[in-house]
């Protein structure tokens, strides 16, 4: 039965190896709110997007990727906080890390970003031990154009999916009803980031 074999998968873990079908974007974060929302803004385009809180999770996934199922886009946030139980420097050191690997890859860097709250002492030295400039980098919550923008030109559309095109016209008055009845998460991932 068809439930059956769904029951089975659900009680699978994912799989180490990655499918040839590459994500388009691809985020680490320490915030659990910031991954959130940028999972579920990327999504609102119809885009495929993985969200990482660790730059461990993070090396290892793009470590098990195949040349051609490497991400198309990169969001990396600029100071990973280090883990309580790791005390090594390697997740404040690990977004650049994330950059080298993808560098020493021969990977095309153009839509990998940095993201940072504010550009600090930190960032500035990243930057320059990267030679990059601050055009590398997001502002988060102040650069909402930037993210929509690349957003954007990975999906090639010019605004987020509509009710109707996910849901196979859902009329306005259906909406406020649906939005109740969804717990899929779906509601979520037609919110635009918060301003300020």
């Amino acid at each position: 039965m068809a439930l059956d074999r769904d029951l089975e998968r659900a009680e699978c873990p994912e799989p180490i190896s990655v499918s040839v079908s590459a994500l388009d974007l691809f985020i680490v974060d320490d915030t659990d709110f910031v991954r959130e929302c940028a999972v579920a803004r990327a999504e609102s385009y119809g885009l495929r997007a993985r969200a990482f809180a660790t730059g461990k999770e993070a090396l290892d996934y793009l470590g098990s990727c195949a040349q051609e199922s490497l991400p198309r886009a990169y969001l990396v946030d600029m100071k990973l906080k280090k883990n309580c139980l790791d005390l090594t420097d390697f997740e404040s050191n690990a977004p650049e890390q994330v950059y080298v690997h993808l560098r020493d890859r021969g990977v095309n860097l153009e839509r990998f970003f940095f993201y940072t709250g504010a550009i600090s002492d930190h960032d500035d030295q990243v930057l320059q031990r990267l030679g990059l400039t601050e055009e590398s980098v997001i502002i988060k919550a102040q650069q909402e154009e930037k993210f929509d923008g690349l957003l954007k030109e990975l999906s090639g559309r010019s605004g987020p999916i509509t009710y109707e095109e996910r849901e196979g016209m859902v009329t306005k008055a259906d909406q406020p009803r649906h939005r109740r009845r969804s717990t899929s998460g779906v509601y979520l991932a037609l919110v635009p980031l918060p301003r300020g």
